[in-house]
């Protein structure tokens, strides 16, 4: 696995000074696809998408603020409503037309903020969400082990974000130090897979968690301990696929299972046996079932304009 090359590169600038890093792949024409990757990672994450998608759909891909060749804001701020922002800001690429919003993991928490700060574009162009392997709430009280996060947010959790912003060289340098003695391999197998993942796709990912600058991370960790969407899943209004994978650490199950019952007429997909990142542990699953329902999704959206009424 390598990371994704060959698109058409696109830079979009924010008020606060980030440069979201884009890139277009697949007909000019097609039906597309907005993927947001997950937290810690890149664009990158979608390589599997591009081989098994690209052909039948445009895919817009962008690297969050401060990740991947996206730059950073002046003023370090990485809430979710920033986020929600810088998708809004991708969604104009698709010049107008019905567009399909896919997020993994804090991707998903992305497209949830958007859909409450964005309802008019949410109700003319967006055609459908896939909401892969996220939550509803700040993902600390959705993760393994959450009654002991819950105590230890405040008194830990937080002072540790902050202190991996305030020494985040020497933090780049022990994870380069775990990265060499295998302690880094062998978290990311044990937290984020499920034992399905072949070498190539542990080392790729692994490889994308190193490249993360800490003291990103450790802010956008911050903004999610204040994400909450429960007050937007009742009013969402376009057709919406959550997809959970069986073993998911970082994400349990249950958060997917709130997201179907909650968000009107939702329908939910189990990856299984899958970890936090079941979407490449079972990337050809995980297409079928988007691929499946973005057909749906974008026949249903030509048959309301009149271009599609039958005469």
């Amino acid at each position: 696995m390598k990371p994704l090359t060959g698109g058409t590169v696109h830079r979009v600038v924010r008020p606060d000074g980030t440069q979201l890093h884009v890139e277009s792949f697949g007909p000019a024409g097609a039906p597309v696809l907005l993927l947001t990757h997950g937290w810690g990672l890149s664009s990158a994450e979608w390589w599997y998408a591009r081989q098994h998608l690209s052909e039948r759909y445009r895919l817009l891909v962008w690297d969050l603020r401060g990740l991947g060749q996206s730059a950073g804001p002046h003023d370090h701020q990485y809430g979710l409503d920033r986020m929600a922002g810088d998708l809004n800001a991708v969604l104009a690429l698709a010049d107008g037309q019905p567009v399909l919003l896919c997020g993994h993991s804090i991707g998903g928490m992305t497209t949830l903020t958007f859909c409450g700060l964005y309802p008019e574009v949410l109700a003319a162009q967006v055609a459908g969400l896939i909401l892969t392997q996220t939550t509803f709430t700040n993902p600390v009280q959705t993760a393994l082990g959450a009654p002991l996060n819950r105590v230890l947010q405040e008194p830990l959790l937080r002072p540790l974000c902050h202190l991996t912003i305030w020494l985040s060289p020497l933090v780049r340098v022990m994870n380069a130090l775990s990265l060499l003695n295998g302690s880094l391999t062998l978290a990311n197998h044990l937290l984020q897979f499920k034992g399905q993942e072949t070498r190539q796709q542990l080392g790729f990912t692994t490889a994308l968690l190193l490249r993360a600058n800490p003291a990103v991370v450790a802010r956008g960790m911050l903004g999610m301990l204040e994400y909450e969407a429960r007050g937007v899943l009742p009013v969402i209004s376009v057709p919406t696929l959550v997809i959970a994978a069986s073993s998911d650490r970082a994400t349990l199950p249950a958060a997917s299972a709130y997201l179907t019952a909650h968000i009107p007429g939702a329908k939910q997909f189990m990856l299984s046996p899958a970890g936090h990142m079941g979407l490449i542990e079972h990337h050809e699953a995980w297409a079928n079932a988007v691929d499946d329902f973005a057909t749906r999704c974008f026949e249903s959206a030509a048959s309301k304009t009149p271009s599609g009424v039958n005469v």
